[in-house]
């Protein structure tokens, strides 16, 4: 009764989508991919605002401040947007974690029509939460590099964009340049594949599509994440296709991972791990041939995990020795079918 009415609601949803979107036979949205998520290439950027308001705001509810961003274009000129900004998150934005909060970028879409953020409204951008320790700069790329990872095994996943971002104090000579990435709108990730945004309705890891569920919980334990729930949906993004009677759960902010191992984070102690690169499976339970197939896909993508890492020109030696060694351990345990016993199939915890 459940998934039959989940399918009714993702049905009707779906067929009251309007505007000038195209559907294909199957349902699908005919998007293209918009230029700031079409290409990988390093970003340059200079944001200018009020920072030194902005470290101040830290309230769920904190306002819009005026700020202009700025980035060449493909003829050598310089483009300049008026955008607004403001601070966002939880844990980020307290200011015991950040002296540099997490932001939500605003832009004007008329202003941005055939430039490099065209078709994007707000975006959440993923920056370095301190400005004087580098290893912070260095936990923006793992998390990065965690969302690319996923996005070799499905397009249900959201893009992120890298960018080196110089950051101006409004009306001061300071700059602070530092990495970061923007995240792709989830109603546009949702379009992107045929499908719409729903509220979590108590949605359990049970009701998911099983080969997208169970790539879901083997993706989290492989960059060793326990800090996400379906049925709190926490750190998932829900989503249903016209017709399908599965949800299907997109997975996003991996900076507690064991992969990302930021100084911050902590272990879940309700799961009575030590350490937050300790893996643990929240998964329902799977037989062996049920996870076969995404395990062999792990199998498969090894070295263009591991290629992607070491292709990363700003990642250090010390964060590409962590997560090779923290990858290793993984697959370690793929290799071993014993291993794969006791860790997928005789191991299972509904989140």
């Amino acid at each position: 009764m459940r998934r039959m009415a989940l399918a009714a609601l993702a049905l009707s949803g779906l067929l009251c989508l309007g505007g000038d979107r195209v559907w294909s036979q199957e349902g699908l949205a005919i998007d293209s991919i918009p230029p700031l998520f079409g290409s990988h290439e390093l970003l340059e950027l200079t944001l200018e605002a009020d920072f030194d308001q902005l470290r101040r705001d830290r309230s769920q509810e904190s306002e819009y401040r005026p700020a202009r961003i700025s980035f060449g274009q493909s003829d050598g000129s310089v483009l300049t947007l008026d955008i607004q900004v403001r601070t966002r998150g939880e844990f980020r934005l307290r200011r015991d974690v950040c002296n540099f909060p997490p932001l939500r970028v605003n832009f004007r879409k008329r202003e941005v029509e055939h430039t490099l953020f065209a078709d994007q409204d707000k975006l959440k951008l993923v920056g370095h939460c301190q400005d004087r320790r580098d290893e912070y700069e260095q936990y923006v790329l793992r998390e990065y590099l965690a969302y690319r990872v996923y996005s070799m095994f499905t397009e249900l996943s959201f893009r992120v964009r890298l960018a080196r971002i110089t950051y101006v104090q409004e009306g001061d000579a300071d700059s602070l340049t530092k990495f970061a990435f923007f995240i792709e709108h989830e109603d546009q990730m949702a379009a992107r594949n045929g499908a719409m945004v729903v509220d979590s309705l108590n949605i359990h890891q049970s009701d998911l599509d099983e080969g997208q569920g169970t790539l879901l919980s083997i993706f989290q334990y492989f960059i060793g994440n326990t800090d996400w729930k379906a049925s709190a949906a926490h750190n998932v993004e829900f989503v249903v296709r016209a017709g399908d009677p599965f949800p299907l759960a997109v997975p996003y902010d991996f900076d507690w991972s064991g992969a990302v191992d930021a100084a911050y984070a902590v272990p879940d102690r309700d799961l009575g791990t030590k350490s937050v690169t300790q893996r643990f499976l929240i998964s329902p339970c799977r037989t062996e041939y049920d996870l076969s197939h995404v395990l062999n896909s792990f199998r498969e993508r090894k070295d263009a995990i591991y290629a992607l890492y070491s292709g990363l020109e700003a990642f250090s030696e010390l964060s590409l020795k962590h997560s090779l060694e923290y990858f290793d351990e993984f697959y370690r345990i793929l290799e071993d079918p014993l291993a794969v016993q006791r860790v997928f199939v005789r191991s299972c915890l509904v989140g």
